[in-house]
């Protein structure tokens, strides 16, 4: 029945947050402006995950309740895999680590101040 879900992730800065997701890896598929930069709705994709951006001025932002994202991977090797490609980029706030409530997960915190944790179940 259900097929995907899209989180839109409030950003105030849509440039910033373009490019921080294209560092990890992330096409712009869609956006509303011609450049992407200046768009104030876009989605970011990598293989079957997306995430819409849509600007917020900073008081609409703050308005907006805080929510984290977890990715579920297929399997360890590719939970490894993705680690090690991201943490050159200095962006990983919470490192590989197992949880006592059952995954191995990583995290890090998206411009737009999002939570995103990546994780397979032990």
């Amino acid at each position: 029945m259900f097929k995907t879900v899209n989180p839109v992730l409030a950003v105030i800065d849509m440039a910033e947050s373009i490019r921080f997701w294209q560092r990890l890896g992330f096409s712009v598929p869609f956006s509303d402006q011609e450049d992407p930069a200046f768009s104030d709705y876009a989605g970011v994709r990598r293989e079957n995950i997306e995430f819409h951006l849509q600007t917020f001025t900073p008081e609409q932002r703050g308005s907006n309740k805080a929510v984290s994202v977890r990715v579920q991977m297929e399997n360890l090797d590719a939970l490894k895999a993705i680690y090690q490609e991201w943490l050159p980029l200095e962006i990983i706030s919470a490192r590989l680590d197992e949880k006592p409530w059952g995954t191995v997960e990583f995290g890090f915190y998206a411009p737009c101040g999002t939570a995103f944790f990546f994780y397979v179940d032990r």
